[in-house]
Order: structure tokens, then C-alpha cells, then sequence
């Protein structure tokens, strides 16, 4: 009989939301343990057991192949000597508990938008979610927008009203799917659903492609706000919105389908393209193309565009619905909040958009946009907002004293 041992394991940093079980089920049962794994308070931890190999194996490369949107901050390992697995019990993700209090911090993740994967089931008409807006899995979608406390778990976000149905609790349950324990799991029969004067779904959809064609105004419910969308190349639409937004003069951002359509609107390097193809998708500030498609009124007075690709199912269709840049700015008037609950946003954004494109899925907490610049290979950050953050930023070196860093509202922060 080959030699057996146990191992326990405690792993923190960004490991909840980012499909860190799915991961660790598959690892331990590719290496043929058996054990356990579960989201405990803002970490995850479990046990294995079975050769002493496959365990020490287990054991090396539980941090090192970590899903791309972990941040894995540290992994602690012991020797499991009470109640180590039995053979042959198989492994299995057990319900999260809420852990006790301690000191490690409780890391939500940052929405991440959608990946590949999600993109080419969006646009495949045999496939069950084609063309649904809120498509998500493990690897991308909303989570700091969502989730209301930890441990991560559907009945902890704003998903809990939509239940499963069938087909998608088969997908939840299932060890090799991609949505094995997707908390916002969610398809056109169970999830949440577009709507706009009473029309729903594709129609609703289609109702705000409209009106942006004609040249119109429309507030778009998004992952941590509400969004004015607007024709990016239409001078006399643009100039309206700026009048509207009682915003004369500050540069607005534009969204392009892709990468090949961000290099028809402005000088793209390495690092930019990076940037603009992150799950993060922030603002990347670039060098404008001369001429270009884009109006001038959306950059008045500077040589730089503010560039981001499509971050949801929503903004995808709309981009391809459309087939030419958006401008996607917050949805507020300038100087207030951004516009998070459906009925503040009609009172706040009646006077700026025709049309409303709503949704049914409760926003948890107010993002807007990240903005980044590239100077060479050094990414400067110049707003932290969506995709960056929650996430902790680690200091340079270590404090001495417990910090807090606080940023308001508009502009000023401290810490």
C-alpha cells in the first residue's frame, strides 16, 4: 500500500468570488485525493488526503496555479492528525460558514468582465444563452456590485430572488462546468431581465438601439450605476448631452466594440491593448487618430480620447447592435453621485435621457469607471474604481501602524 497522509489548508487574500472551490476541486481530484473545500468567513480552507505524493503535489501547487482573478496572499498548510479524510470518500466543496473573527482581511473581488468563453456563447444562436445580457461564469461577471457579505454565496448577494432553474442548477452542481459554484449564475429563464416602457427583454434591447440611432440620450442600468450611452460620433447628440449633463468641457469616454475598432479612434501600443483587453476593462487614455470618426465635442481641447471596450453582455450587444462607438458616461448630473436605485435614477435623469434601459438586478454598491494611462510600460492609475477596486492595494513596505485610506465622494482622500 502506498504511504497515505493528510494535509489542511487555509488560503488567503482574493479567494472567494473568484472561482477558487471549482479550482481546488479540480486539482485535488485530478491528483486522485479525497477531501474537502469551503468558503470560510473571507478565506477559503479544507483538507486532503491520500498518497503522500499527490498530497505534497497538491500542496505546492495550491497557490501557484490559482484562477487568474485570485490574489493569493498566503497559504498555510498543516498536517490534518484529527479526522483526516477517509478513502475513497471522494472529494466534495461543502457548504461556507462564517469562520470566527480574526485579523486576516475579508477580500471582496472586483467585477470582471466578460470573458471569452461567455462572449462566444452571447453571440451562438444554439446556444441556451444567446444574446442574454447578463451572461456570467466562475472567470467573469459581477461580484463587488453584488456581493452583500461574505462568505461568497448567492444567498449573500443580490442573485438571492432569482432561483435557479433546472438547467442552471445542473450547471451550479456540475464539477467540470465552468459555472460549477458561479454564485450569479443566471440564464433568460431564471435571471434577471431588461426592460423599457413596458417592453422586455430583446424588445426592450432593441427600443434603446433605436433611440441611439435617431440621435437620442439613453440611461443605461450598468454593473454599479446608471450610464448615459450615446452616439460617440454625432456632434449635435454629444454637444445636447453636455448641455444636459451640465458638463461644458471635461472629456467623455467612449466605448469601442474591440480592439480593431479602439485602433480606428486612437494610436494603440502594447501595453494599451493590454490594458483595454483586461478583465479589469478600464478607461485607457490614448492618443487620438487625426482625423477620426469621434466628434470633437467628445474630447474638446486635448489630443487625448478616453478608451474602454464593452464590460457586459449589455454593453456586447449594444456595441454590436449599433456597429459604432458609444459615448458610456455616469449617470448623474455633474458634481452628484452616480444614479444606483432605479426610481432615484428616473428623478435624477429625466431631464438628460429619453429612454431608460432597466434591469431587475439590484445594484449592491456604486462603481464608476476605471481610468489608466500608459507611459511606456508603467501603468499610471488615475481613477480606481471598477475592476480595481476592492481590491487591497499592497504598500511598498510594510506600515508600522494599522492605516485606513479613505477617498470621498468627488476628489479629495486621506488616510
Amino acid at each position: 500500500m502506498p504511504e497515505r497522509s493528510a494535509l489542511r489548508f487555509t488560503v488567503l487574500g482574493t479567494v472567494q468570488g473568484v472561482g477558487f472551490r471549482p479550482y481546488v476541486h479540480r486539482l485535488a481530484t485530478g491528483l486522485g485525493l479525497d477531501g474537502w473545500v469551503a468558503n470560510t468567513g473571507g478565506h477559503v480552507e479544507g483538507a486532503v488526503a491520500g498518497r503522500s505524493d499527490a498530497v505534497a503535489r497538491f500542496g505546492r501547487r495550491l497557490g501557484a496555479d490559482a484562477p487568474v482573478l485570485a490574489r493569493v496572499r498566503q497559504v498555510l498548510l498543516s498536517a490534518a492528525s484529527t479526522h483526516p479524510p477517509a478513502p475513497g470518500s471522494g472529494f466534495a466543496v461543502r457548504p461556507s460558514s462564517p469562520g470566527l473573527n480574526g485579523t486576516a482581511a475579508r477580500e471582496i473581488p472586483p467585477d470582471a468582465a466578460t470573458c471569452a468563453d461567455c462572449l462566444q456563447e452571447l453571440f451562438n444562436p444554439g446556444n441556451r444563452r444567446y444574446r442574454y445580457p447578463f451572461i456570467n461564469c466562475t472567470n467573469c461577471g459581477p461580484r463587488a456590485t453584488v456581493i452583500e457579505d461574505l462568505p461568497y454565496d448567492r444567498a449573500h448577494t443580490t442573485m438571492r430572488d432569482f432561483r435557479l432553474c433546472p438547467a442552471c442548477a445542473d450547471e451550479y452542481r456540475d464539477p467540470a462546468d465552468r459555472r460549477f459554484h458561479a454564485e450569479p449564475l443566471a440564464c433568460p429563464s431564471c435571471g434577471p431581465q431588461l426592460s423599457w416602457n413596458g417592453l422586455e427583454a430583446e424588445a426592450a434591447l432593441g427600443a434603446a438601439v433605436t433611440v441611439i440611432r435617431r440621435g437620442g440620450i439613453v440611461a443605461v442600468k450598468g454593473l454599479g450605476g446608471y450610464q448615459l450611452v450615446c452616439d460617440a460620433t454625432d456632434q449635435a447628440c454629444v454637444t445636447e448631452l453636455r448641455r444636459r449633463k451640465r458638463r461644458p468641457s471635461k472629456p467623455f469616454a467612449v466605448m469601442a466594440q474591440d480592439v480593431a475598432a479602439a485602433r480606428q479612434l486612437a494610436s494603440v501600443w502594447k501595453t494599451e491593448r493590454r490594458l483595454l483587453d483586461s478583465p479589469v476593462r478600464p478607461v485607457v487614455l490614448l492618443h487620438a487618430r487625426v482625423p477620426s470618426p469621434i466628434a470633437p465635442a467628445v474630447h474638446p481641447g486635448t489630443h487625448r480620447v478616453g478608451l474602454f471596450l464593452p464590460t457586459t453582455g449589455l454593453h456586447h450587444l449594444l456595441l454590436h447592435d449599433l456597429a459604432r462607438p458609444l459615448v458610456v458616461t455616469s449617470g448623474n448630473i455633474a458634481d452628484e453621485p452616480i444614479a444606483t436605485d432605479d426610481a432615484e435614477a428616473r428623478l435624477q435623469l429625466d431631464g438628460i435621457a429619453d429612454g431608460f434601459l432597466i434591469h431587475d438586478r439590484p445594484i449592491r454598491a456604486r462603481y464608476d469607471d476605471s481610468v489608466v494611462q500608459a507611459v511606456g510600460r508603467t501603468v499610471i492609475t488615475v481613477r480606481r474604481a471598477r475592476g480595481l477596486a476592492p481590491a487591497p492595494m499592497p504598500l511598498p513596505r510594510p506600515a508600522t501602524i494599522p492605516l485606513v485610506a479613505v477617498g470621498a465622494q468627488l476628489k479629495h482622500t486621506f488616510a
